[in-house]
């Protein structure tokens, strides 16, 4: 369908759609031409996990961080909201897991607790240096799931 968006609408169309499998696609058209477009895919079955950090390379020292996002995708990278698994950290090299949560506010785990549940599909582990430079490598496991692996850098201070 297509509807037109207003200021007193606050810019927004609304549409009833029955859930179905399959792909939706938003279209944003202005005087007669596509200007954007949106499209959101079912996920497929939870296949294996990425690994995202907000840094790959800190501070060798103690006290820097790495915040690695973890998300449970299909076998074609789509995040599957509905995984859960309960996720193993396995760290080598000169860093610390500080912390394990995943946002589920109902949960009782620790944060050190390893494994750790993950939420609609995400988590986060956070890595802390050691006094020592050197590769961090972290790996997560789940069971039914690929093992994610990457590597964190450590470097000596200036």
């Amino acid at each position: 369908g297509e509807k037109p968006t207003t200021r007193t609408g606050e810019f927004k169309a609304v549409f009833a759609v029955p859930y179905t499998p399959g792909t939706l696609k938003a279209v944003g058209v202005q005087y007669g031409r596509e200007v954007q477009t949106f499209t959101l895919t079912t996920a497929g079955n939870a296949a294996r996990m990425r690994l995202t950090p907000d840094r790959s390379t800190i501070q060798a020292g103690g006290q820097d961080l790495s915040f690695v996002t973890i998300e449970v995708t299909d076998r074609d990278g789509r995040l599957q909201p509905n995984a859960n698994p309960a996720v193993r950290f396995t760290l080598s090299g000169p860093g610390v897991i500080a912390g394990i949560g995943s946002g589920d506010m109902t949960a009782m785990e620790s944060y050190q607790a390893n494994p750790h549940q993950v939420f609609h599909g995400r988590a986060l582990v956070v890595i802390r240096s050691t006094p020592e430079a050197g590769a961090i490598k972290l790996v997560a496991s789940a069971p039914g799931l690929a093992d994610a692996v990457m590597t964190i850098h450590a470097v000596s201070l200036p």
